[in-house]
């Protein structure tokens, strides 16, 4: 991986069924930056398995996991984390 990638320095956790688990940078731009691009693959890698199948990912932030957590983001389309309410 380039060290240009937006997923640079990140590190997977954990693998749940449908869900990627990754630890990424806490600051905003770089957060946003590599949940985008994780989105991104992961949806281009499925559409070529599944290919007449409508792909989509939508990421999320959470300072711990929740299942219910949901993708937040402020008015500049930067991810904000989730919390529980």
């Amino acid at each position: 991986m380039s060290e240009d990638s937006p997923l640079f320095g990140c590190r997977p956790v954990a693998f749940i069924h449908d869900e990627l688990l990754v630890e990424v940078p806490a600051d905003i731009e770089a957060r946003t930056a590599a949940a985008d691009r994780l989105a991104e693959v992961m949806v281009s890698a499925m559409e070529k398995w599944i290919p007449a199948v409508k792909i989509a990912a939508e990421p999320s932030a959470m300072r711990r996991w929740y299942k219910g957590a949901e993708e937040v983001r402020d008015d500049r389309g930067r991810l904000l984390c989730w919390e529980p309410s």
